[in-house]
């Protein structure tokens, strides 16, 4: 062992002379000084893993394992066992720039195909749709496509509608049928609630009654312009706000 070791230090360029190979795998290839490699495809199993040099036998010192460096030791009698999990080309890596040779063991991963997947939507064309509506709208029921604004009777769960031309197919259903208002009830009153002086200044002349003066900062205390008759201006705006009334809050 000492005696191989001095020989492989003080001669690095020893694979000019001779090759390394190995059972199975072709010839080593020199990738740099003092390193070198080899590949081949095999199949799952279980095998002796030896090397060779200038008919000097070596083999892994501990056990063999995957992508780890393993020193070489001069053969025993009993070559180890090296088990391959898989099929797979497998790449034996040599270094011998130190005293003692090592070995690495690698697999070369296959890349798995990737499926282009194309997704596409649906293109309408032009045509009436027929749809299933039974889960939404009951039997009977007027259904209203709010695009297109066509009406459908649901018969048998079903309508069929010619969709609108700027819609690209699409359909947006509701219910045709205009529910009637619910009778109105004081109870149930939204009002409008209403601080008349900060409301509408119908009648600016009364802005300083009470002897009351603008302060010309914040207006703290004094009257803001709003009064009764601008309330009476503005009767309609509850309505138009979906209000029933105003309450007013008096100015005084």
């Amino acid at each position: 062992m000492k005696l191989a070791a001095c020989f492989l230090t003080l001669l690095p360029g020893f694979a000019v002379a001779a090759s390394w190979t190995s059972p199975g795998f072709p010839a080593f290839s020199e990738q740099g000084t003092g390193t070198f490699v080899s590949h081949a495809q095999l199949p799952k199993g279980t095998r002796p893993l030896t090397l060779n040099f200038d008919q000097q036998c070596w083999q892994p010192a501990d056990a063999i394992k995957l992508n780890q460096m393993l020193s070489l030791q001069p053969c025993s009698n009993t070559p180890p066992q090296w088990r391959l999990f898989r099929d797979g080309e497998y790449t034996l890596q040599l270094d011998t720039r130190s005293g003692t040779p090592t070995l690495m063991i690698s697999i070369q991963n296959a890349v798995e195909p990737v499926a282009s997947l194309v997704r596409e939507c649906p293109k309408w064309d032009g045509l009436p749709l027929t749809l299933d509506v039974s889960a939404t709208f009951p039997e009977g029921a007027a259904v209203r496509d709010y695009y297109s604004q066509q009406i459908a009777i649901v018969k048998n769960g079903q309508i069929t509608l010619q969709p609108a031309a700027t819609s690209n197919g699409l359909l947006l259903l509701e219910r045709a049928e205009t529910d009637t208002s619910a009778p109105f009830d004081w109870h149930n009153a939204t009002v409008y609630f209403v601080l008349t002086d900060r409301f509408e200044n119908g009648d600016p002349s009364n802005d300083q009654s009470y002897g009351r003066h603008k302060d010309g900062m914040a207006e703290i205390g004094t009257f803001h312009g709003g009064d009764l008759r601008g309330l009476t201006q503005q009767i309609g705006l509850p309505p138009a706000a979906g209000r029933q009334c105003f309450m007013d809050k008096c100015p005084i």
